[in-house]
């Protein structure tokens, strides 16, 4: 008899521990969760300023505080402006792999506000890897991206010369990613 009173207590206990677990989803507020926007963009670097350079022991070349001036070019008014990247860097020499990474500032023409936040960008001999982290201040105050990057040649490069001027970019990457606003527009 203890064992099925045992049991009975066991089933009801669980029962009722799934009751409480499916309820909590359901008291999550709808507009808590964040509207995905995606974009395309290209961040061309048109100036460079030097930052500190050195060379290790073991034929790393590291690079610290490199700023580059840019360019962003997007068919999204939350992104499109003017950025300005920090970049650091520790590359082997021998096969041009490495890290790169950094903060970056984008300051779109078209809103009141801008978005800072971090990139990397790993060489490796499979190919290139990338991405950027980035929070929304003034209007974009709590929006947030998330991009995948990639790093573009001197040949593609040579196609944006019109947003530098006419002069070759000196640095460049594709942004494919997604913003999100909380709650939607």
């Amino acid at each position: 008899m203890n064992k099925k009173i045992f049991r009975l207590s066991l089933i009801m206990a669980l029962i009722a521990s799934l009751g409480w677990v499916t309820l909590f989803p359901a008291a999550t507020p709808a507009a808590a969760e964040a509207a995905r926007y995606p974009f395309t963009a290209y961040n061309i670097a048109c100036s460079l300023q030097e930052g500190k350079t050195w060379m290790s022991d073991d034929e790393i070349f590291h690079i610290r505080g490199r700023i580059l001036q840019s360019v962003v070019a997007s068919e999204s008014a939350y992104h499109a402006g003017t950025g300005e990247i920090i970049g650091n860097a520790n590359i082997d020499l021998a096969t041009m792999l490495g890290e790169y990474h950094g903060t970056l500032k984008i300051f779109p023409a078209a809103v009141n506000g801008y978005w800072a936040g971090s990139w990397v960008v790993q060489m490796t001999p499979a190919g290139q890897n990338g991405h950027a982290r980035l929070q929304g201040y003034g209007d974009l105050e709590g929006w947030s991206i998330k991009a995948e990057l990639t790093y573009l040649p001197p040949f593609i490069l040579a196609n944006f010369k019109h947003l530098c001027g006419g002069s070759q970019p000196v640095a460049g990457t594709l942004s494919n990613g997604y913003i999100l606003m909380p709650g939607g527009e």
